[in-house]
């Protein structure tokens, strides 16, 4: 049955190039509708950079505004599905493999991160549709988090696109041809869960228990250039910072503060076990993650608890830096 009732949705397809969707796209392999489960789930939008020039004359008052360019950023944020888990960390974290064939095959150089175009449909009130697609469309940022208080998974990315349909007039955006209506079984269902993260959380060579949450962050450094273009002409990877936090009931053993205080090195990784073969997440940060902050948690009325951040770094035994894997 089509989701003919939705008030928006949203489609993602791989590209084979920056700003090149590619042909035929199958649905949940090189393609995916996201489930919207909040408002304002995705808000991007383009947005003209805008130009002031003062009227002069010793008054500060505008002449006019131009705009020769304009930028596409935004944030999509939806529940971390296994169906769907290694399609967007693939486009958020895995840079392209040298034979330009992983995640997917692109022209992109080897290195860098894949594009996507993302599709986003918006019901007006006759009934019809505002649609724009965005292209060459990167992920900026990444962040998993997961909690006690919050027990399903919710990823948030940043992303960037270089260009918007119809920029400036309501013509050249997609119909239902490349953008078709959602049916409900292309919907995903059954998110990770906090609980599958018991037993599986290791830092400092050690199992942890007693954990209140979970959040694996990656900052993606992406340089945009306009040149003389209205949209992005490029946007190149160059780098990332990466993080887990979690907080931990204060315990005798073991003992975090001195590899705080020392800035020792520490191993980590944490593995969404949802016993699904192939559907089993790893995180992996390798064995050089420093402690950054510990504060103390002390309430009156509340277990003792310390807040642990650990910035991941660049591991040269295993030659990288953050990874994951599906088992």
């Amino acid at each position: 049955m089509a989701n003919s009732t939705a008030r928006e949705f949203l489609y993602i397809v791989q590209e084979s190039a920056l700003g090149t969707p590619v042909m035929s796209p199958t649905i949940g392999t090189n393609s995916i509708f996201v489930r919207l489960i909040d408002g304002n789930s995705f808000t991007m939008y383009a947005k003209p950079i805008q130009e002031r020039i003062p009227y002069g004359g010793g008054l500060a008052i505008a002449s006019e505004v131009i705009s020769d360019h304009y930028e596409c950023k935004g944030q999509l944020k939806t529940k971390l599905y296994p169906a769907q888990a290694q399609f967007l960390l693939n486009w958020g974290l895995l840079r392209i493999n040298s034979g330009q064939t992983s995640p997917w095959t692109t022209t992109e150089l080897a290195g860098d991160l894949a594009s996507c175009t993302v599709y986003h449909a918006i019901r007006k009130s006759d009934g019809t549709y505002y649609r724009k697609t965005y292209s060459g469309c990167k992920v900026s940022s990444l962040r998993v988090e997961v909690s006690t208080d919050s027990t399903t998974a919710m990823v948030t990315l940043g992303l960037t696109a270089c260009t918007q349909t119809g920029y400036g007039t309501d013509t050249g955006d997609p119909s239902t041809t490349p953008f078709p209506v959602p049916t409900e079984v292309e919907m995903p269902l059954t998110p990770y869960t906090f609980h599958q993260t018991s037993g599986q959380l290791s830092i400092g060579g050690a199992t942890r228990t007693q954990y209140r949450d979970l959040a694996i962050a990656v900052n993606n450094a992406l340089d945009g250039q306009w040149f003389e273009s209205q949209g992005l002409s490029i946007l190149n990877w160059y780098g990332r910072e990466s993080t887990l936090e979690t907080t931990l009931y204060f315990k005798g053993t073991p003992d975090d503060r001195s590899p705080f205080e020392l800035s020792t090195p520490q191993a980590a990784s944490v593995t969404f076990q949802n016993n699904v073969t192939g559907q089993n997440l790893t995180v992996q940060l390798n064995a050089q993650n420093v402690v950054t902050d510990l504060p103390f948690d002390l309430p009156l009325d509340k277990a003792y608890t310390q807040k642990m951040t650990l910035l991941n770094t660049f591991d040269q035994t295993a030659a990288a830096d953050i990874s994951f894997s599906f088992a």
